[in-house]
């Protein structure tokens, strides 16, 4: 069954590759007839997680939509916690990846509901915590704080702490401090210390923009960034601030993009930047040909090409992972939770957004032609 499983895997991975929702959608469809099959509830898992993510590599929730309810259905028959927390990762992870809000709320809130059925704290916590993140990402507000809301209950009543940390993380990066504090309330100490360690870090990156890890768009004066040109056709330049190193590890675009998630321009960078003489690592950039009207409100965000953050997970320890579920370490790349956030008329200022937001926009043309990055370098 581990062999079939494989084969699963690889039949989806190429399904969502190939562009083509129609025709990837019938082929995932009966791979997860086959899934449904296997006895073996950890190689059950593995498929059902490879078909949720290349549905939300389609690009298309009415394709992806069908898919991924089924494969909820036969996730919730699972026995194992671990197996099950898998594939409940694996489906709220392909909701970020599609961004259709409207597509996501159903199967996110059934899918809270069955992590709430998991009894396992380690295996519950994970999933409780992907999804609160890809639920903070949601654009819808009021949707968003239900889910949050049901979340942070649904830890709280079974003492599931891990969760409960990330979300007063979520608050704090918002400034409301009353939920980021009500949150840790009922924590143990060991996870009060690190929620608070947060809270802490969120204040003081609100007051120093430098000091978050990532690729970072910089205020510049005061409307946020300088604007150029007529309405329909606005020119933004901005500052970048990224720890480039090399072509593995560099800052690789700026973008603008609606609230919800469309993309309205973007400036590719094909190679790192030199540190400027102020080795502030800051560089300018400008980003043209932007359809916007003056009183419409954009998101101005930067993209990282490789890691730009790992680390051990402060919230494991010895007890969690005896009870399995739990991922050790942290590898953060792609976007940050900085933006600026505003409009031509009112200015731009700085903001913290989900590292999920609008995650679908890294497959979005135009791209960087990283394989000759060394190529211009030399």
């Amino acid at each position: 069954e581990g062999a079939k499983s494989s084969a699963l895997s690889a039949i989806a991975t190429a399904s969502g590759e190939l562009g083509d929702a129609s025709a990837a959608q019938p082929v995932l469809t009966q791979a997860l007839t086959v899934a449904e099959q296997i006895e073996d509830e950890g190689a059950k898992s593995s498929a059902l997680s490879a078909i949720a993510t290349a549905s939300g590599e389609l690009g298309d929730a009415s394709a992806a939509q069908p898919v991924l309810t089924q494969v909820l259905t036969v996730a919730e028959q699972i026995e194992s916690e671990g197996a099950k927390s898998s594939a409940l990762r694996a489906i709220a992870m392909a909701y970020g990846e599609l961004g259709d809000a409207s597509a996501a709320q159903p199967v996110l809130t059934q899918a809270l509901t069955v992590a709430e059925q998991i009894e396992s704290e380690g295996a519950k916590s994970d999933a409780l915590s992907v999804l609160i993140e890809i639920g903070y990402a949601l654009p819808v507000v009021n949707y968003r704080q239900d889910l949050l809301a049901a979340a942070a209950v649904a830890a709280s009543r079974e003492a599931t702490f891990r969760p409960m940390v990330e979300l007063a993380a979520l608050y704090a990066q918002q400034r409301q401090w009353g939920k980021a504090l009500a949150v840790l309330y009922r924590c143990r100490e060991s996870e009060k210390i690190v929620g608070l360690a947060r809270i802490l870090t969120a204040e003081a990156e609100h007051k120093n923009l430098h000091l978050i890890p990532g690729a970072l768009v910089i205020p510049r004066g005061a409307q946020g960034v300088n604007v150029l040109g007529q309405p329909s056709d606005y020119q933004f330049e901005v500052t970048v601030q990224s720890h480039d190193e090399n072509c593995e590890r560099y800052a690789d675009w700026v973008e603008v993009l609606t609230p919800d998630g469309m993309l309205k321009g973007r400036q590719v960078f094909e190679q790192p930047h030199d540190v400027n003489a102020q080795n502030d690592f800051t560089f300018a950039a400008t980003i043209s040909g932007l359809d916007l009207q003056a009183d419409e409100e954009v998101v101005i965000r930067s993209h990282f090409h490789g890691d730009y953050v790992s680390g051990d997970d402060p919230l494991l320890d010895s007890v969690l992972r005896e009870r399995g579920g739990m991922r050790e370490t942290y590898v953060r790349g792609g976007y940050t939770d900085q933006a600026l956030r505003g409009s031509v008329a009112e200015g731009f200022r700085s903001v913290r957004l989900s590292r999920q937001y609008a995650q679908w926009l890294e497959n979005d043309e135009p791209l960087p032609q990283w394989e000759t990055c060394q190529d211009k370098i030399s």
